[in-house]
């Protein structure tokens, strides 16, 4: 398996087992974005697409599958704002160390695949 396919080793010390306990997984949104971020979960519904879009005012959208089955192409996840809010306050729940904080920062920052606004560096989403 090549490298950038391989999934993280979880078990239950892991920052990624805590943050899918603590979120919930697919019953929370944000547990269902982590899940779409570390590119698991893909059995289950509802979930989000393996790569999420900023748009040029600042909009996460990304593919969607409801409970029902039923398939949006750009669903609105959330303002960018939010992601950072959010994922920024499931670490300092979970007391991440900088290392594992910078983890799971850089999973969300690979799931946001596209940016589309004025001066995107990728470096917007500090953890």
């Amino acid at each position: 398996m090549s490298e950038h396919k391989m999934k993280p080793k979880l078990g239950p010390g892991s920052w990624q087992w805590r943050a899918i306990e603590a979120t919930q997984a697919h019953t929370s949104q944000l547990g269902a974005i982590l899940l779409a971020a570390l590119d698991m979960g893909r059995n289950k519904l509802p979930r989000f697409g393996r790569k999420a879009t900023i748009t040029a005012e600042g909009a996460v959208v990304a593919p969607f599958i409801t409970r029902a089955s039923e398939f949006h192409a750009h669903a609105f996840v959330c303002s960018v704002a939010d992601l950072i809010r959010n994922f920024r306050g499931l670490a300092d729940h979970l007391k991440l160390s900088d290392t594992e904080r910078t983890e799971m920062f850089t999973a969300v920052r690979r799931w946001c695949a596209t940016d589309y606004r004025p001066g995107a560096s990728g470096e917007l989403f500090g953890g």
